[in-house]
């Protein structure tokens, strides 16, 4: 429950945060749209660290987006997955971006590969780097 009240929280302050991001040249851009009934192949999300994220978040900026921070072992993650990649491919065309972040340990990496595989995202995923979790967590959102 802690985890999907930070996802709600994370969602607001990163559409601010996009907003008011500095564009950087090292951009990362929206994936795009696979063909209908096309299976793209599953790969490894990149790991970030906050610098990294902040980057991300930048070149979405003028787009709306909506931040999905998740895990394989949050129940609730699970569930709304599919509903985030829904709202992708449903109001993309109006200009709304999306961005996955995995909170799963590198140990878990088969399952985060077996739950992009299940889900197949419309949208781009990363990992967050481990060993720096409080330093990104307060990134996102400094009341966490």
């Amino acid at each position: 429950m802690i985890l999907r009240s930070a996802i709600l929280v994370s969602l607001l302050f990163s559409g601010a945060a996009a907003a008011f991001a500095p564009a950087t040249s090292d951009t990362l851009s929206q994936s795009p749209h696979p063909a209908a009934g096309a299976k793209a192949a599953v790969k490894d999300p990149e790991v970030v660290d906050l610098s990294a994220f902040q980057r991300v978040l930048s070149a979405q900026r003028g787009h709306p987006l909506l931040l999905s921070i998740w895990a394989t072992w949050c129940e609730p993650c699970r569930d709304e997955y599919p509903m985030v990649n829904e709202l992708a491919k449903q109001y993309a065309p109006q200009g709304l971006r999306v961005v996955g972040i995995s909170y799963d340990d590198d140990a878990e990496i088969n399952l985060v590969r077996h739950f992009l595989a299940r889900n197949n995202p419309i949208f781009p995923n990363y990992r967050k780097r481990m060993g720096h979790v409080d330093q990104f967590d307060h990134g996102i959102d400094p009341t966490w």
